[in-house]
């Protein structure tokens, strides 16, 4: 009796079996199909990314340069020579590397164009856009911004800070840390700023 039923469930089992394969198959595909076109996607930004902004690139050198000179003069005023190389060589690359997220962060326009279109139809948006059009709400929200950004920068730089003004012969360290700082903002500003529709 066992044996008889055993034999009737082979088919209806044969059927799941066969349901199970199709259901992983067809999963695998999909997975496969869906990396293919992650693959596809993200080489196709970072060729965007690489060729958008291709005068941008030609400023990295420059940058690097720049800055690897100012910071190794600055701390031959109280590092031996060769370990002022090292720090200017560690500020140029750690400026370049904000230098290249400048670069990225120009290159996000279609993301950014989108959001704005989606603020655009938000009423408190467009609220909120016509009271900034106001002069002196203008003039106020830049106060607040100006306010805001000292804030920040006081913030981050506060061990530096301490440093210079506790007189423990560290200024010039101190000085190095606030500007690299201030640099790596700027280099990140710069690329967008360069690359921002003028109107």
């Amino acid at each position: 009796m066992n044996s008889n039923s055993i034999d009737n469930n082979m088919p209806d089992g044969g059927r799941f079996k066969e349901r199970l394969r199709d259901r992983i198959g067809g999963s695998v595909a999909r997975n496969q199909q869906e990396r293919e076109r992650l693959r596809v996607q993200l080489w196709e930004q970072l060729m965007q990314f690489i060729h958008a902004r291709g005068r941008l690139w030609f400023g990295l050198p420059a940058v690097a340069l720049i800055t690897f000179l100012f910071f190794f003069l600055l701390r031959t005023l109280d590092l031996p020579v060769a370990e002022a190389l090292a720090k200017g060589g560690k500020a140029a690359g750690i400026v370049s590397l904000w230098w290249v997220v400048g670069i990225w962060t120009s290159t996000n326009d279609l993301s950014a164009k989108k959001e704005m279109e989606e603020e655009d139809k938000n009423p408190l948006w467009r609220w909120f856009e016509r009271l900034k059009q106001r002069s002196v709400v203008n003039r106020l929200l830049r106060g607040l911004g100006v306010l805001l950004s000292v804030a920040v920068f006081a913030l981050i730089c506060s061990p530096e800070l301490e440093m210079f003004f506790s007189g423990n012969g560290q200024t010039v360290r101190a000085v190095y840390g606030i500007l690299l700082k201030l640099l790596c903002a700027g280099a990140v500003a710069l690329p967008v700023k360069l690359t921002a529709p003028r109107e």
